[in-house]
């Protein structure tokens, strides 16, 4: 049986009245549909054309991305009209779908940290092949503040390299093909940015972005500056995304929190108590309750940093 699952939907076609049938792509394995991912790159995939009077119309359903050898190796991408419980809906009963269509080859480790949801405009950065680059430009665009996004910079170069540009023209290209002009804007603004660290250099890129000083930009630097050890550390730690993962990044978390203090690096501090708690929540080995009850305290002491 074929992963990839598309559903059949009556339309009217609002130029002429003409009723059609056409196939809805709602589960892709871009091993087993190339052709497929090559829509999702252009922008068709979900694109209906009337029979009679070729006018054409962009649809708004969902998709699940299948993809076993990949991590994470499923994204949900959920339709961009919808509700958040609709999108729970959704994304229930396409997995129920995928779940059927594999048989006894499902395995229940693939939602082990949970379902990666990707809005549609980040699906072509998130079927890229180099997930470090993904999760740095993913990192960069969710920050929560632009000195957040100056310190994703100074951590990550790869971000103003061709490829993470290239990242942003083609979310920016999905944006445009889905008529969502405050998607273009961000993405736009976000490469805009990258282009002009590039040209000037990133503290001053920032100091313009921002409205400050060189100098008070450059401040921040102290605190993002890591012993090498440490940054060798963190790159292995988001790398270990499987349960059978955890037993290493508890060990590396800890290992990490005995050379990064609160006082010198609060925020990456509060980050590697979080990383630590959700690794032993989610840890085979030790007595449950204990890592329970362990990973409670570390979000305590990283809630003293991460304040509402």
């Amino acid at each position: 049986m074929p992963i990839s699952h598309a559903e059949p939907i009556t339309l009217t076609c609002p130029a002429c009245g003409t009723s059609h049938t056409a196939d809805i792509w709602l589960i892709v394995a871009p091993d087993e549909r190339p052709d497929l991912v090559e829509q999702i790159r252009n922008g068709t995939l979900h694109t209906a054309t009337c029979p009679q009077c070729g006018q054409t119309r962009t649809l708004d359903a969902p998709l699940l991305i299948f993809r076993p050898t990949a991590e994470p190796p499923i994204l949900f991408s959920p339709a961009q009209q919808t509700t958040s419980e609709q999108d729970q809906q959704h994304a229930a009963a396409l997995i129920d779908i995928l779940r059927q269509r594999l048989g006894a080859a499902w395995n229940d480790a693939w939602l082990g940290q949970g379902l990666t949801v990707v809005p549609r405009p980040m699906l072509l950065v998130a079927l890229t092949d180099d997930p470090a680059l993904v999760q740095a430009v993913n990192a960069f665009l969710n920050a929560r503040t632009w000195i957040d996004s100056y310190r994703e910079v100074q951590a990550h170069p790869e971000l103003l390299s061709d490829e993470a540009l290239a990242m942003l023209d083609q979310a920016i290209a999905a944006a445009r093909a889905a008529n969502n002009a405050d998607a273009v804007a961000f993405f736009e603004a976000h490469r805009a940015l990258l282009r002009r660290c590039r040209e000037v250099g990133a503290a001053a890129a920032f100091a313009e972005k921002i409205g400050v000083s060189v100098e008070q930009i450059r401040g921040v630097d102290a605190e993002t500056a890591l012993p090498p050890e440490v940054q060798q550390m963190i790159a292995r730690i988001t790398q270990l995304n499987r349960i059978s993962d955890m037993p290493e990044r508890v060990e590396l978390c800890r290992q990490a929190l005995t050379l990064v203090t609160r006082a010198t690096h609060p925020r990456l501090w509060a980050a590697l108590n979080v990383k630590l708690g959700n690794s032993l929540v989610q840890n085979p080995r030790g007595e449950r309750g204990e890592n329970l009850e362990q990973a409670i305290a570390l979000y305590q002491q990283a809630l003293a940093v991460i304040t509402r």
